[in-house]
């Protein structure tokens, strides 16, 4: 009796295992199954790009056919990672610094972002392996950041690569563990996430594509609760971002004769990165939409738009004699428009093109 007893309980747990791994054990209660799924969702990215996203893109013959035309281009492509990164400062006191070096890491991440979508419209192997390669370059031989326009280079350009690493992670045998490591190693302790201008929050969305691909949801948690506080301090009650809109195009960032020229650039600047950061929240099951913060970014949007539609409207159009840089840097609008409806957003994107689309949103949604 004791040994049909014994084979009785182990064929029990056997199947009680077999059910809770298939799925079909009832849920316990809600908070338990809440904590399960954004375990889930942590681990198992999409990051930014769904797969909505990916047949919305599909729809887009033109596009697809030119992009993929482009990666044909460059299947020789080749990526030319550097062992220390020290970049001099971008602007100067008269302009800006241009320099072929400091484009290597921006050029290599975008590139191995569109070569991650090429495959995820396509499925063509050979576009996943062209993105892994360049990943894993800089991954295995970038070992130090130096200088701050360096570390603001990982900042603008890290997200590129996750997001491209997301789409094409599963192809193939790729290793991933020398990518993990520049993610924590290299990228990580250059994040921005701290300062209180649009480079904390290009700080703060680098940050939530790391947490989300490595699977860290006290690291997701940390960033929202930054994002959060960011954007209580970074947006008025009017939705004005202070720290942007006096922006110059030159080192005397807040003053010198074209004071404000690219404060509307840059407001749109610092509301790209809070947005995307926004749809990482969302996707990782931590919506920040309708929080206070959430609610401040919708205020700085329908500024933002008003702004872009009317720029004569803009405190600097004036004393920049009608001349603004980046005024319709605003392809984020396709996203926030949809959680905050906007008439002057809805007459923008039927009437002119949105700039500054280098992740392709227009066509995502």
């Amino acid at each position: 009796m004791k040994t049909i007893n014994k084979t009785f309980t182990v064929l029990f747990l056997a199947l009680t295992s077999l059910i809770t791994l298939s799925g079909f054990m009832p849920k316990i209660n809600g908070n338990n199954q809440k904590v399960v799924q954004q375990n889930l969702q942590l681990n198992n990215p999409p990051i930014l790009i769904t797969p909505e996203n990916i047949d919305n893109l599909k729809k887009h013959h033109n596009a697809v056919n030119e992009l993929l035309k482009s990666l044909d281009k460059n299947m020789d492509y080749m990526s030319s990672p550097m062992k220390v990164m020290a970049l001099e400062p971008y602007y100067n006191s008269k302009g800006t610094n241009e320099n072929a070096t400091a484009k290597r890491f921006q050029d290599d991440a975008r590139m191995a972002y569109k070569f991650a979508l090429g495959y995820a419209v396509s499925h063509n192997a050979s576009y996943a392996r062209k993105a892994q390669g360049i990943i894993d370059a800089w991954s295995k031989t970038l070992k130090r950041v130096t200088t701050d326009q360096s570390e603001d280079e990982i900042n603008f350009n890290v997200p590129y690569m996750v997001i491209g690493a997301s789409l094409v992670k599963d192809e193939g045998n790729w290793d991933t563990r020398s990518f993990n490591r520049f993610l924590k190693d290299i990228a990580l302790p250059a994040s921005s996430q701290a300062n209180t201008n649009n480079h904390g929050l290009w700080g703060i969305f680098m940050e939530s594509t790391i947490y989300a691909w490595l699977g860290d949801e006290q690291g997701m948690k940390r960033i929202r609760n930054r994002w959060m506080d960011h954007l209580q301090h970074s947006i008025d009650d009017h939705g004005v971002m202070p720290n942007e809109i006096q922006r110059s195009a030159t080192s005397n960032w807040h003053g010198g004769p074209d004071k404000g020229i690219k404060g509307l650039a840059y407001t749109h600047y610092a509301l790209l990165p809070a947005t995307l950061a926004a749809v990482i929240f969302k996707q990782s099951g931590m919506p920040v939409w309708n929080t206070p913060s959430g609610q401040r970014l919708g205020k700085a949007f329908a500024q933002a738009a008003a702004w872009t539609r009317n720029p004569e409207t803009f405190p600097y159009y004036k004393s920049n004699h009608g001349k603004l840089i980046g005024v319709n840097n605003d392809s984020y609008f396709v996203i926030l428009n949809k959680i905050y409806p906007n008439a002057d957003a809805d007459w923008l994107m039927e009437n002119t093109k949105l700039g500054m689309d280098g992740f392709q949103l227009q066509n995502f949604y």
